[in-house]
This record gives C-alpha cells, sequence and structure tokens, in this order.
C-alpha cells in the first residue's frame, strides 16, 4: 500500500477572498513554496498561493497574503491544511505580520454527528473532523 501527502489546502472563503482581490484589487501575484520535497512524507512539492495587494495611503504601500502551513493531521496519509497569513508593509520600511486569515476549525465532535460521518473536513464551512 502506498502512502500520498494530501494537500487539502485552503478554505472555501480564503479561495473567494482570493478570486475577489484579483478582480477588484490592484494587485500581482507572487510564487513560494508551500512545502519542500525534504519536509513531506512522499517527497511532494507544494507551490504557495500568494497576492499583494497595494495601498493608496500615505503611510502602507501593500499588504502580501502568503498562504502557509496552518496544521497537518493523519488520516491514513498526511493532510496539509492552510491558511492566509498577512504581512503589511509601510512606505518606511517596516514590514510586519498582520496575522492570519481564514483558518480551519478543527471541530472533533464532527466524528460523532451522523451528518459528519465518514467525512475528514469540509472546505465549505472550514471546519476540520480528524
Amino acid at each position: 500500500m502506498s502512502r500520498f501527502d494530501q494537500y487539502v489546502g485552503l478554505t472555501k472563503d480564503a479561495e473567494n477572498f482570493l478570486g475577489w482581490t484579483k478582480d477588484n484589487k490592484d494587485f500581482f501575484e507572487f510564487d513560494h513554496t508551500l512545502l519542500n520535497s525534504d519536509e513531506t512524507l512522499c517527497g511532494q512539492c507544494f507551490p504557495g498561493k500568494n497576492i499583494r495587494v497595494f495601498i493608496n495611503s500615505n503611510v502602507n504601500e501593500y499588504i502580501d497574503f502568503v498562504e502557509k502551513v496552518q496544521c497537518h493531521f493523519w488520516s491514513s496519509d498526511p493532510m496539509y491544511f492552510t491558511c492566509l497569513e498577512g504581512f503589511l508593509k509601510k512606505k518606511i520600511g517596516q514590514y510586519d505580520s498582520i496575522g492570519e486569515f481564514f483558518k480551519w476549525n478543527n471541530v472533533p465532535y464532527g466524528l460523532f454527528d451522523n451528518k459528519y460521518f465518514r467525512k475528514e473536513y469540509n472546505k465549505e464551512k472550514g471546519e476540520i473532523y480528524l
């Protein structure tokens, strides 16, 4: 039996936010490696989603939203759940984290509810049932 790394990724709300931002804001996308091949069980490499949103302000230049691994669980194979972390770049050169957004919620009681029985996660609700 072979094993595979399962990239679950962002919640549906996070994906909708990135899509809305691309349609409505001055932005550009940039690449980074979310997980290197030596950081995963099966040697897979996962790219991350990133977007830079420019701000028309006297103080701030832009905000980078960078996909990062929030947590990982085992359910026959490793599963990687991600969220967005925001970084604010000020015109004076300061670059700081402003927090994590669209995080997954761990809801272990879902295992005991027939509605969620045999589900590992719900991307629409951003819930993990492991």
